[in-house]
C-alpha cells in the first residue's frame, strides 16, 4: 500500500460472501499524505464489535489488507467485565498492510501475543494515542517491519519481547514516543532507517538482551532523545549514520556490554549530548566522522573498559567536551583530526591506565583543552602537528605515567604544564606557542625544546619552581630565554632562580656557554632581588644596598661578567692600568712632588726616563706587582701606586679564576 499519513473514511457498508455464508464489511477510503489527497478505494474493513467478537471465540486474528477501527482491549475487558490487570491472549495476528484507525486510541496495552506471529509488517497506526504498553510478545515472533504510527503518543513501555528477530526496520514515528523499561530476552533488535519524526522519545530504563542492537541509518527530529539507564546486553550496539536532529540526547547511566559501540558518521544537533555515569564495557567505542553538533557534550564518570575509544575525523561545535572524573581503562584514546570549533575540552580527574591519548593533527579556533589532577598510565600523549593558534592546552597536576609525550611541530595559544609530573621523554619542540608555563613541573627525564629541522617561536616562558631532576634540552639563543625570563611579571627572585636552574641545566647538557650566560643572568637578577628586599628595609638599608649593588655591578659584572669572560677581564686591566698611568701624569704634571723618581740615576741623567715613559713602566710594575724598586712613587703618588697594585692583584687573581674556569670545562 502507498504511504500516507492520513485517511477519510467515506463510507461504511457489509457484503455478503455467498461461498462462506458471511457478512463483510468494506469501506470506502481516501488516502491523504500532507494533506494531499492521493488515492480513494474500497477496503475490508473490521468494526470493534467483529473484533470483539474474535477475541471472544479465541480464533486468531487475519487482519492483513484492512481497515480496523477503534481497536480497544481496555473496551473489551469493560464490556466483558473482565479485571483491568488481565492480559487478553491474541492468537496469530496477521496485520500486513492492515489500517489501525481510531479518533481517540489504539490500544492493544496488556495484550497477551501468542502463536507463530504477530505480523504487523506495513501496518499503519493512526490515532490520538496508540498503546502497546504491557504487551507480551513472548510466545510469538512479532514484526513492525515498515509501519507507520502516527499519533500524539506511541506507548511501549513496559512490554515484553521473546528469542527472535525484533524488527521495526524502516518504520516511521510522528509523535511522542514512549519505548521505558522493555524488556527483550534475546534476538537481535532492529531498529535499521527508522523515522522517529519530531516529538521526545524515551527508551529509560530499557533491556535490550544479549543479541544485536541497531539504530543505523534512523533519524531522529526534533524533540528529546533519552536512552537513561538503558541496558544494551552484551551484544554489538550501533548507532552508525543515525540522524539524532535537535534536542538533548541522554545516554546517562546506560550500560553498555562487550560488544562494540558504533556512533560512527552520525548527526546531533543543536542540543545537550549526555553520556554521563555511562558503563561501556569491554570492547571499541567509535565516534569516527561523527558531527557532535552545537551542545555540550558530557562523558562525566563514565567507565570505559578495554577497548580503543576512536573520535578521529569527528567535529565539535561550540559546546563544553566534558571528561570530568572518566576512568578509560584500557587503550587507546583518540582524537585525530578532530576539528573543533569554539569549546573548551575538559579532562578532569580522569584516569587512563593503559593506552595511548592522540590528538594528533587536531584542529580548534578558539577555547582549550585541559587536562587537569588526571593520572595517565603506561602511554603516548601525542598532541603533534596539531593547529591551535587561538587556544591553549593546559595540563595541571598531571602524572602522566611512563608514556612519552610530543607536542612537534604544533601552534598552540598557551602551553600550560603547572604543576605536572613528567616522567619520560617530552618533545615540545612545537612550531609556535604565545606562552610556555612550566611552573612548580616536576621534571624526572627530557624534555625537548631544541629542533634543528624547523624554527621554534616562543614569545612568554615561566619556569618558575620547576623541580629538574631530568634535563631541558633548549637553546639560549634560538628562543631568547633572557628576554622571555626578563619580560615575566615576577619578583627578581624568581628571575633569579630560573635562570639559576637553566645554568645548572645547561652544565649537566655540556652546553658551557650557554650555562655562562645563564650564570651572569641570574647573578644579576640575584643582586636586584637583594636590592628590593633591602630597599624594604628602611632608607638606611637602602641606602646602603644601593652603594653594594653599584659596586657589584662594577666590579663583579661589568669587569668580568662574573668570571665567565677571562677576554674581558684581560681588556679590563688593560683599561685599569692605562687609567693608572694617565693619572700618574695627570698627578705630577698638577703636584711636582708627586712624581716617578729613578733609585738608579740622579735628576737629569740622560739614563732617566722621560715622564711619559716612567708613568707607564711603573703602571706596569706596579700593576703587575712585580715591584723591580729601580723607580719608585712620591708624594700622593705612593698612595695611587698602593691602590694600583692591589688592583692589578685582584684582576689577576680574577683573570686566573676566569681563564683555568674556561680551559678546565
Amino acid at each position: 500500500m502507498d504511504s500516507f499519513d492520513s485517511i477519510k473514511i467515506i463510507s461504511l457498508e457489509k457484503k455478503g460472501l455467498p461461498y462462506v455464508g458471511k457478512v463483510q464489511s468494506y469501506a470506502k477510503v481516501e488516502f491523504y499524505s500532507e494533506d494531499k489527497l492521493i488515492d480513494t478505494r474500497d477496503v475490508k474493513c473490521f468494526d470493534q464489535e467483529t473484533i470483539f467478537s474474535l477475541l471472544d471465540k479465541e480464533q486468531e486474528l487475519d487482519l492483513s489488507e484492512s481497515l480496523v477501527l477503534d481497536f480497544d482491549l481496555d473496551k473489551y475487558r469493560k464490556l466483558r467485565d473482565i479485571p483491568e490487570s488481565t492480559p487478553i491472549e491474541i492468537k496469530n495476528v496477521i496485520a500486513q498492510d492492515t489500517i489501525f484507525f481510531s479518533k481517540e486510541e489504539i490500544n492493544f496495552r496488556r495484550a497477551y501475543f501468542t502463536g507463530q506471529t504477530a505480523n504487523f509488517r506495513d501496518a499503519h497506526f493512526l490515532a490520538e494515542v496508540i498503546n502497546f504498553q504491557e504487551a507480551n510478545f513472548e510466545k510469538t515472533e512479532e514484526n513492525f517491519h515498515s509501519c507507520i504510527f502516527k499519533a500524539q503518543e506511541i506507548n511501549f513501555s513496559n512490554s515484553v519481547f521473546g528469542t527472535n528477530m525484533h524488527d521495526f526496520r524502516n518504520s516511521k514515528f510522528d509523535g511522542k514516543k514512549i519505548f521505558e523499561n522493555i524488556t527483550f530476552h534475546a534476538g537481535e533488535i532492529d531498529f535499521v532507517g527508522v523515522d522517529f519524526g519530531d516529538g521526545d522519545i524515551s527508551y529509560t530504563g530499557t533491556h535490550f538482551g544479549d543479541g544485536r542492537v541497531l539504530f543505523r541509518l534512523s533519524v531522529f527530529g526534533k524533540g528529546r532523545k533519552d536512552f537513561s539507564r538503558v541496558n544494551f546486553g552484551q551484544g554489538d550496539v550501533s548507532f552508525e549514520k543515525v540522524e539524532f536532529g535537535d534536542g538533548d540526547v541522554n545516554f546517562r547511566s546506560t550500560i553498555f556490554g562487550n560488544g562494540k559501540k558504533d556512533f560512527r558518521r552520525c548527526s546531533f544537533g543543536a542540543g545537550k549530548i549526555n553520556f554521563s555515569n555511562a558503563v561501556f564495557g569491554n570492547g571499541t567505542v567509535e565516534f569516527v566522522n561523527t558531527d557532535f553538533g552545537t551542545g555540550k557534550l558530557s562523558y562525566k564518570l563514565a567507565e570505559f573498559g578495554r577497548g580503543n575509544i576512536d573520535f578521529h575525523y569527528c567535529h565539535f561545535g561550540d559546546g563544553d567536551v566534558q571528561f570530568d572524573k572518566t576512568n578509560f581503562g584500557q587503550g587507546v584514546l583518540d582524537f585525530r583530526a578532530v576539528d573543533f570549533d569554539n569549546c573548551r575540552v575538559i579532562f578532569n580527574r580522569v584516569e587512563i591506565a593503559v593506552g595511548d591519548i592522540i590528538f594528533e593533527a587536531s584542529q580548534m579556533q578558539s577555547g582549550f583543552v585541559n587536562f587537569k589532577n588526571s593520572i595517565l598510565g603506561r602511554g603516548e600523549f601525542n598532541f603533534s602537528n596539531c593547529v591551535y593558534p587561538e587556544s591553549d592546552i593546559i595540563i595541571e597536576n598531571v602524572d602522566f605515567g611512563q608514556g612519552a609525550i610530543t607536542m612537534k611541530s604544533s601552534k598552540f595559544k598557551d602551553i600550560v604544564l603547572r604543576g605536572s609530573q613528567i616522567n619520560n621523554y617530552f618533545d615540545l619542540r612545537v612550531s609556535e606557542c604565545q606562552k610556555l608555563d612550566m611552573s612548580e613541573a616536576v621534571i624526572k627525564d627530557v624534555i625537548d625544546i631544541m629542533s634543528y629541522t624547523h624554527n621554534i617561536t616562543i614569545h612568554s616562558i615561566d619556569l618558575r619552581g620547576v623541580r629538574l631532576l631530568g634535563l631541558i634540552y633548549v637553546s639560549w639563543t634560538n628562543l631568547n630565554i633572557k628576554e622571555l625570563i626578563l619580560r615575566q611579571e615576577s619578583s627578581w627572585e624568581e628571575k633569579a632562580e630560573q635562570f639559576r636552574m637553566l645554568k645548572e641545566n645547561f652544565r649537566n647538557l655540556g652546553m658551557y656557554n650557554e650555562e655562562d650566560l645563564a650564570y651572569v643572568e641570574f647573578k644579576r637578577a640575584e643582586a636586584k632581588a637583594l636590592l628590593e628586599k633591602r630597599k624594604k628595609q628602611g632608607p638606611v638599608h637602602a641606602i646602603a644596598g644601593r652603594f653594594s649593588h653599584w659596586l657589584n655591578v662594577l666590579i663583579m659584572d661589568k669587569i668580568g661578567n662574573y668570571a665567565t669572560n677571562p677576554l674581558r677581564v684581560l681588556i679590563s686591566m688593560v683599561i685599569v692600568y692605562l687609567s693608572f698611568t694617565l693619572a700618574y701624569l695627570a698627578l705630577e704634571m698638577w703636584d711636582p712632588s708627586a712624581q716617578i723618581v729613578s733609585s738608579l740615576f740622579p735628576p737629569g741623567d740622560p739614563h732617566v726616563l722621560n715622564s711619559v715613559a716612567k708613568a707607564f713602566y711603573h703602571s706596569a710594575i706596579t700593576f703587575l706587582t712585580i715591584g723591580y724598586g729601580d723607580y719608585y712613587p712620591s708624594g700622593i703618588s705612593r698612595w695611587l701606586s698602593a691602590i694600583e697594585g692591589f688592583m692589578g692583584l685582584f684582576m689577576m687573581s680574577y683573570f686566573t679564576v676566569a681563564f683555568v674556569r674556561k680551559i678546565l670545562r
